[in-house]
């Protein structure tokens, strides 16, 4: 079902570009050199094609069939479909595919997505599962799983559990990991925007390295 995407995005390719692309990545992916606004015109197409009354095994599955592919665009276009499905869509189950979907082709710009995104909504409506799942990962051998712990509320706002935040940042705090460093980071300086006295308060007698320091107190 994904061939005719697939055909879309080669015949757009760009070979210079994603030559560029994947240097700024690092090398660890390969790419089409499709930009964004061109990708997503693709996608919405597809989209379109495919329909919303797909199975949700099926709908799982293309998730997979997309994140299988070579080129990183595929995973793009994953994340932005998990994106279109609603409340209703979600299931209890889908906890593996999100634990799988953080570990494998690992990076930044897959990982922060899915942790804000997709596992963030899961737990907004299983909030049952936080504490299980939480308590297991956040000690994950996988640093992009436990920079998801730190990230999954990035949107929770007001509704932020701060025991959990600043618990597993007191955690984290002596992990030199860059992605960890700035995630502590980001974490606070996103819930200072909604109450500023609480991670005040929190950093008092805290030490933070430069990294997760210089974005914690950026709106302090």
């Amino acid at each position: 079902m994904i061939d005719e995407l697939i055909r879309q995005m080669y015949n757009s390719r760009n070979d210079e570009k994603a030559v560029a692309m994947k240097a700024y990545m690092k090398d660890h992916f390969n790419y089409f050199g499709i930009q964004s606004e061109k990708r997503k015109e693709i996608q919405k197409l597809w989209f379109q094609k495919i329909g919303k009354d797909l199975s949700p095994e099926m709908k799982r599955k293309l998730v997979l069939s997309l994140w299988d592919q070579d080129q990183r665009e595929c995973q793009y276009v994953a994340l932005d479909y998990i994106n279109t499905w609603s409340k209703k869509e979600y299931s209890r189950e889908d906890i593996e595919l999100i634990y799988h979907l953080i570990t494998t082709k690992s990076w930044w710009d897959t990982v922060d997505g899915l942790a804000s995104n997709f596992m963030g909504k899961y737990f907004s409506l299983f909030p049952e599962e936080i504490e299980p799942i939480i308590s297991n990962w956040r000690n994950d051998e996988d640093m992009w799983v436990r920079r998801s712990c730190l990230l999954f509320q990035l949107k929770y706002g007001k509704n932020t559990n701060t025991e959990l935040l600043y618990s597993l940042i007191d955690q984290y705090l002596p992990d030199k990991q860059f992605f960890i460093q700035k995630a502590i980071g980001w974490t606070l300086r996103q819930y200072s925007k909604f109450d500023p006295q609480s991670v005040r308060d929190y950093l008092k007698d805290k030490e933070l390295g430069s990294v997760a320091k210089r974005e914690a107190y950026k709106y302090l």
